[in-house]
């Protein structure tokens, strides 16, 4: 079942709240609503809504200044802007900061509910903007719509083609979603490497299926001839190559066969990196999420923070990382007496590995109120870094330091930094 599209409703008044709640609920959407501006950023990056409706003048709050956090940090949330003091040049600046629209109060309900119409068609039956297309592909971002909105152009033609990423972006199942949409559908989805290419084309009858074969940026001469002989004396099956490099360099060094490259590469499609894509992670997140708590009959969480660390780490392995990450987190759980839990970022620095870079970007800057704020988060960073680096032994970390233990503890103190 698709899901209802979802609402964030931001506002000083209860009343406004709670009317909007209701009746939004009324009319088929989900609904969360958050009174303290301080919060939507955190509360986006947790909930990914459909639609913000961001009240633009509350309390101690700029909601010029938010929309425009709002689209630094996560460039494809749609944000509708209320005001009770519309005009028409703050209306036309709100449009030019990337707002979708704009409503004064009082408003009618219908007002309200023609600017969210567009949310279902987004979620449910449009061909260019799915939220989760399939429960192995999921993501939001503007490069996930424009991936599979030519994997859906290509699927028809069943002819053979490549799928360029790196390594754990999702390869194998793009070729999975290529062949659910195409008119093979029904007929096998077989997957092939060096060692099982020929076992597989000698086990089969004579009918459609998709082959897909993986590693071809390290393929040998024999597997490229294999393939080669699968294009042309099995035209019944559809080739769908993967590759986590590019094979041009390859085919120019005399490594790959240049007949099969131009085979192949007719017709290429690429995954970015989900480090160019960070608006999917928070999804993908809950996603994995579902998946293990289901496996091993948990209810573990991730708190906004936790969440906020994923999107913002540097995923040597893609998704595939990410996957193998959220499964250790609710798996070490399998055999003691604990079924729900919610994780913190505290907690996960504890597991993840330490980043090869670490990621800063303009936008998270948006989180510091103050110079001192920042400070102390980067001293967080340090000592907790420095407590993974001292396997958590606070007499070494002290030592290292200069300091007694009891200032260290002191310090950890101060920066909410615990040991368990």
């Amino acid at each position: 079942m698709t899901p209802k599209p979802l609402i964030l409703v931001v506002d000083d008044e209860p009343a406004i709240l709670k009317m909007l709640k209701g009746s939004l609920e009324d009319e088929g959407f989900r609904v969360e609503t958050i009174s303290e501006g301080s919060v939507v950023l955190e509360t986006i990056g947790k909930l990914v809504p459909d639609v913000v409706l961001l009240d633009i003048f509350m309390p101690h709050f700029d909601g010029m200044k938010m929309l425009k956090a709002i689209k630094q940090e996560y460039p494809q949330q749609q944000v509708i802007l209320i005001s009770g003091f519309g005009t028409i040049p703050l209306a036309i600046e709100a449009m030019q900061e990337g707002a979708l629209s704009f409503i004064e109060k009082p408003f009618a309900l219908n007002d309200v509910l023609e600017k969210l119409a567009f949310t279902k068609t987004h979620t449910s039956s449009s061909p260019t903007t799915p939220r989760v297309e399939r429960s192995y592909l999921v993501g939001e971002s503007a490069l996930f719509y424009e991936l599979l909105s030519q994997a859906r152009i290509l699927a028809p033609l069943a002819l053979p083609m490549i799928i360029y990423g790196p390594s754990g972006c999702g390869k194998t199942a793009l070729a999975r979603y290529i062949h659910d949409m195409s008119s093979q559908a029904e007929q096998p989805f077989l997957i092939a490497d060096h060692k099982t290419i020929d076992a597989l084309k000698k086990s089969l009858p004579i009918k459609p299926a998709t082959f897909v074969c993986k590693y071809l940026e390290k393929a040998d001469d024999d597997y490229q001839a294999a393939i080669l002989d699968t294009i042309y004396n099995f035209p019944h099956f559809r080739v769908i190559g993967l590759s986590a490099s590019s094979l041009f360099s390859r085919m120019q060094q005399g490594l790959f066969d240049s007949t099969l490259f131009c085979k192949l590469n007719a017709i290429p499609l690429e995954i970015a990196a989900i480090t160019k894509r960070r608006y999917d992670i928070p999804l993908l997140v809950d996603s994995f999420l579902q998946e293990a708590n289901h496996i091993h009959n948990k209810q573990v969480s991730l708190s906004t923070d936790a969440i906020r660390l994923l999107r913002n780490y540097q995923w040597t392995g893609d998704i595939a990382q990410i996957k193998q990450l959220i499964n250790q987190l609710v798996a070490q759980y399998t055999l003691s007496g604990i079924i729900s839990v919610d994780i913190t970022a505290g907690d996960l620095k504890k597991v993840l590995p330490e980043s090869p870079a670490f990621f800063c970007e303009e936008q998270s800057f948006t989180r510091f109120n103050s110079l001192s704020d920042a400070t102390q988060e980067f001293q967080r960073e340090y000592v907790a870094h420095l407590l993974k680096r001292y396997h958590y032994d606070t007499s070494q970390l002290a030592e290292f330091l200069n300091i007694s233990t009891d200032t260290l503890h002191e310090t950890m103190h101060k920066l909410h930094i615990t040991l368990h």
